[in-house]
């Protein structure tokens, strides 16, 4: 098997998932599970104005595109704006096009608007915080396993963005601004889109610049002549 066919088998089978589970969502199949795991969130958080809420209000906004633009900046001068920001920079503008175009399709409610705890607008599904936060902390936290020589700075990039991949996706749930499927199907659009993005072009480019061993390669089923 050639390492071109190795290259797109993962972002084929995510494509083929996340294209399954958009026309189920088209057609409504997961709305009775969807409601029931949202009334049951709904009646355990407690009321508004909580320490739920306020927590989940700060850690929501980490996947605000506000936020986004300010790590950036941060990572421009860090990185000296070098492959590493324009890299997490394409791979931001890719998922949010991607993630806007399914919304569009699917155009799915949210949930109803007594049950949120902050004002929304946009279709439901797929969660557009779930899926840039997927693609890019994850690619982030890839970039900073290879890229980062500082071992104390490399274990909290790498912490913090895991994290912040679980709980974003997790508040905006506990808000109910998203149903349950609406934060898996943004978190498979971000995978999507940062899988295909490394191995497109981040993966080359780490391997020309020897961050990226042999056996490494050998792990990822990957051919590169030498």
């Amino acid at each position: 098997m050639s390492s071109k066919v190795r290259t797109i088998i993962m972002p084929l089978v995510l494509g083929a998932i996340i294209i399954t589970l958009a026309i189920l969502e088209y057609k409504d199949l997961f709305y009775s599970f969807d409601q029931n795991i949202t009334r049951f969130i709904v009646d355990n958080r407690g009321s508004k104005g909580n320490a739920i809420y306020y927590l989940s209000r700060i850690l929501t906004e980490f996947g605000n595109y506000f936020v986004y633009a300010a790590l950036f900046l941060a990572l421009g001068f860090y990185f000296k704006w070098d492959y590493r920001v324009w890299y997490l920079l394409s791979i931001g503008i890719i998922t949010i096009l991607l993630n806007y175009g399914i919304k569009l399709i699917v155009s799915r409610d949210r949930p109803a608007a007594v049950y949120r705890w902050m004002k929304e607008t946009s279709a439901s599904f797929p969660s557009s915080h779930s899926a840039v936060s997927m693609a890019l902390y994850l690619s982030l936290c890839i970039i900073a396993k290879y890229t980062i020589d500082n071992k104390i700075v490399k274990r909290i990039i790498m912490i913090l963005s895991i994290i912040l991949i679980i709980i974003i996706p997790i508040t905006r749930i506990v808000l109910a601004v998203h149903y349950l499927t609406d934060v898996i199907g943004g978190m498979l659009v971000g995978l999507f889109t940062c899988i295909l993005g490394f191995n497109i072009y981040l993966f080359k480019k780490l391997y020309n610049k020897g961050l990226i061993k042999k056996k490494e390669i050998k792990k990822s089923n990957y051919e590169i002549e030498e």
